[in-house]
Order: C-alpha cells, then structure tokens, then sequence
C-alpha cells in the first residue's frame, strides 16, 4: 500500500466513523451470508444486505433482505431511495 493511499485510506474511515455515528447506522460483515449488510444501532436490527458501490449509477446499492429481488438504491441526488426488481 502506498503513503497516498494510507492517508485517503484513514481519512475514509475517519469520515466513516462520523457518518455512522451520526446516523447510528454501521456496515458490517463477516464474509459471507449477505455481507457487508447495514445495521439500525439503535434498533439494533439489519436494514439491508449486500452493500456496494454502482460505478454506472453512481450509488451505493443493497437488498432489502436476504431472499429479497428488491434492490435499493439512492437517487443521484441522494434525496430518496429508489426500490428495483432484479
């Protein structure tokens, strides 16, 4: 790992860590069985599997559950979420 990406590296997680505290919503994982998912710390419940990143949408996508064919996703301004069929 090179110096420049250590730094973007810890500032990522820096601003991660804010994030989810100030939206009590963590990413978690262990592997497998829908990782990474997100997790309610306050309702202390999964809210979502399969988190990644869309290159061509431009946002972060997730399932709804684990038998889930809904697919969720941020508009591109980030004001609603958006449900799909897979």
């Amino acid at each position: 790992m090179t110096e420049n990406q250590k730094l973007r590296l810890l500032f990522f997680l820096d601003e991660l860590k804010k994030l989810s505290l100030q939206c009590n919503i963590e990413i978690g994982g262990c592997g497998d069985c829908g990782s990474p998912w997100l997790y309610d710390m306050v309702n202390k419940e999964e809210i979502g599997q399969h988190l990644l990143f869309n290159e061509e949408l431009k946002a972060y996508t997730f399932f709804l559950d684990r038998s889930s064919q809904r697919v969720m996703f941020s508009d591109k301004h980030g004001g609603k979420l958006i449900e799909a069929r897979v």
